[in-house]
């Protein structure tokens, strides 16, 4: 140890060093780990749109998948019921009674916020196929949102709204998605996730 130094100073600059250091380790973890993240961010703030309005969507040829079964599924955002929609519910389903009334209050919590989420919705293969294109839309605008995956942990992503093109497009096609019964739809938005989306048609189809 350096003489000059007193055992006290000595300590101070270590806890100092140790502490530097953890920051250090800190931000490389919340890079690496929340990548993702830092991407969208910085492509909607920071980068132009990749579309303007009223251009062309295409689906990406890695999303393709010409012997599937199904296709790609578009998400709606959809958020909480609020308690007067509750109350109007009796009044739309007549088996709706006050057990389940009680049920939704209860659910209707703070920590409930809006989502993205699959909706019986979908781009569907075939119809791509036998339309000979993969346009799936024409571009309405972008917006960061979260998301819920089959896990149903949230991600925050960037997702376009599209106007859809219906010759590929299919309502109750995606299997196994539904809305929590304590959600609605948010609005009458057609979205997609923004990896899925290219201004370039499909070789194939060119």
């Amino acid at each position: 140890m350096n003489p000059k130094i007193k055992p006290k100073q000595a300590k101070s600059k270590l806890t100092k060093l140790v502490a530097v250091s953890i920051i250090i380790v800190a931000l490389i973890a919340l890079v690496v780990f929340n990548l993702n993240f830092v991407i969208i961010n910085f492509q909607y703030y920071l980068q132009p749109e990749t579309f303007k309005p009223g251009e062309k969507v295409y689906l990406k040829e890695s999303y393709y998948l010409p012997n599937g079964s199904y296709g790609i599924g578009a998400q709606r955002l959809i958020r909480p019921l609020n308690k007067q929609e509750i109350d109007e519910m009796p009044y739309k389903d007549l088996s709706f009674d006050d057990e389940k009334k009680a049920k939704l209050y209860a659910s209707i919590t703070p920590d409930l916020k809006p989502y993205v989420s699959n909706y019986n919705i979908t781009f569907v293969y075939s119809k791509m196929k036998e339309n000979r294109t993969a346009l799936i839309g024409t571009y309405v605008g972008q917006y960061l949102l979260p998301a819920k995956g089959p896990d149903n942990k949230g991600v925050t992503d960037l997702f376009y709204v599209i106007k859809p093109n219906k010759q590929v497009f299919s309502a109750n096609r995606f299997p196994n998605s539904s809305i929590p019964e304590n959600y609605t739809l948010a609005d009458s938005n057609i979205y997609i996730n923004s990896k899925t989306a290219t201004s370039e048609e499909l070789a194939a189809f060119k």
